[in-house]
């Protein structure tokens, strides 16, 4: 090593060189290595032409800067380790004597010019403390980025909520999955939220919904989930929003829905139903399978109204009621019903009270039971025609064959039961009092045969029999005067 010492030139052999005191040099070429225990400073610039190697560590205590003039990698964090443990850790550490909730625990600055040649944070990483207490640390991760010249939150992630667009920019916020572009999408300058809808605000019920918003204490308390237009205005018959249940495809494969539908310009609508093949987006005037409109009218188009239970746990003693019609005031009502199960455990299909008593009810065997045992129909001589005097009934009601027997369904046996067959009422000449009905199950489909024709069976206009019996009664009572007034006479002769 060639150098100088005190203004006299140098040479030190491979063998080494002992200088307890300071050397000052000029010009130091060292072509083996140079291992140093204590500190190497540096007052200018130390230049590498090639990578450093620090095996102890590397410690800047003012700061560094590392500069290239080209857009290679300026640092590479390589970690060898071969164990399952994270890879390389790079740890942002505020080393402070007294931490406290709302410390800066480090940032990222990502920084270019604008066109002024000012430097410019373009975007950011931001943590800090939320909470310093042992066991409930807590931490605020943030990123924001310029926009038009303003620096706005993208995403602030805070101890308790994870908020997008904090600073309420005009910034749409979008989901897309594999095949939707706009899986999920809000719109900044409206609000509005779409799903599968690129503009939320098109008013098509079946591509989005509008104008969401969760509201507290809206209708007296409880959290709201409100689907609505923006607009503040609306035609009558044009939709308000809904739900729809579809394939992917929007022209076909709707399989029902709900939506609500305006009835005039001052607040009045309609909510309707609808289920597959109705008509409900072909005009202004849908036309669902049920409607409630605002007076409170439920109306139902087409079928009818089947309720029932679809789990399968066997109802207890408990009362299971759909109330039908009620009316009054709670002091003189009058209510139909139709019931599983009282409050007693009488099983019940139908009943009507009144004043909460039952006046009326057909009990599970189909028995019919009424308070005053009053039975009526419509008769009067107005609404009837071809009125003439009934024929005799004599023969027909000594034909009856009167019969015991009981039922093969258990659910409807009774012992000894006394009745008429309808065959024999048939073979008897008396067809008008019997009627053919076909088998039909709980769903009103056809009860097939084996042979795949519809089972039927016959049924007796017991009414009509009841008619028959009575007019035959008086033409008993009318034998039975004329032999008590012959039999008179007899006595007196």
């Amino acid at each position: 090593m060639a150098g100088y010492i005190g203004g006299k030139a140098v040479n030190l052999s491979t063998s080494g060189a002992d200088i307890s005191g300071t050397a000052n040099l000029d010009i130091v070429d060292i072509d083996g290595a140079v291992d140093m225990a204590t500190t190497a400073l540096v007052t200018g610039v130390l230049t590498t032409t090639a990578a450093p190697v620090f095996n102890g560590g590397f410690t800047a205590n003012d700061g560094s800067t590392i500069t290239t003039a080209d857009n290679t990698t300026q640092l590479t964090l390589i970690s060898t380790d071969a164990d399952a443990n994270k890879g390389p850790a790079l740890d942002l550490y505020r080393n402070s004597g007294s931490p406290a909730a709302g410390d800066d625990t480090g940032r990222i600055n990502f920084q270019g010019e604008n066109d002024a040649d000012e430097a410019v944070t373009y975007t950011q990483i931001f943590t800090e403390i939320v909470a310093v207490g042992d066991g409930v640390e807590s931490g605020r991760y943030k990123v924001g980025a310029m926009l038009a010249g303003d620096f706005a939150s993208r995403m602030d992630m805070t101890a308790s909520e994870t908020v997008f667009n904090d600073d309420s920019k005009d910034l749409d916020f979008r989901v897309e999955s594999d095949a939707d572009t706009h899986a999920f999408f809000v719109e900044g300058s409206t609000g509005n939220i779409g799903m599968s809808s690129s503009n939320p605000d098109s008013h098509t019920p079946q591509t989005h919904f509008a104008n969401k918003r969760s509201f507290v204490n809206y209708f007296s308390g409880g959290t709201q989930f409100v689907a609505g237009r923006s607009d503040t205005t609306v035609t009558a018959g044009e939709y308000i929003g809904g739900y729809l249940f579809k394939t992917n495809d929007n022209s076909t494969n709707k399989f029902g829905g709900m939506i609500a539908t305006a009835d005039d310009t001052a607040g009045n609508g309609n909510l309707e139903f609808f289920a597959v093949g109705n008509a409900y987006e072909s005009s202004t005037t849908s036309e669902g399978s049920m409607q409630l409109d605002d007076s409170g009218d439920l109306y139902i188009r087409a079928g009818g109204i089947k309720v029932g239970r679809s789990h399968g746990s066997v109802y207890t003693s408990t009362e299971e009621a759909i109330t039908i019609f009620h009316a009054g005031d709670g002091s003189n009502d009058t209510i139909t019903q139709v019931v599983a199960r009282d409050g007693t455990g009488s099983d019940q299909v139908f009943r009507h009270m009144r004043r909460n008593v039952v006046k009326s009810k057909i009990e599970e065997n189909g028995d019919f039971q009424s308070a005053t045992n009053s039975y009526g129909a419509t008769s009067d001589g107005r609404l009837k025609e071809n009125i003439a005097p009934a024929s005799s009934q004599w023969n027909d009601i000594k034909a009856l064959q009167f019969k015991n027997y009981s039922m093969i369904d258990a659910e409807l046996d009774a012992p000894n039961m006394l009745g008429v067959i309808a065959q024999d009422l048939q073979a008897a000449g008396m067809n008008g009092l019997v009627k053919q009905n076909f088998k039909t199950n709980a769903d009103d489909e056809p009860v097939l045969d084996a042979d795949g024709n519809q089972e039927e069976y016959l049924s007796v206009k017991y009414s009509v029999l009841y008619m028959k019996a009575v007019k035959a009664l008086q033409e008993a009572m009318a034998k039975i005067e004329t032999l008590e007034a012959r039999v008179t006479a007899l006595e007196e002769v």
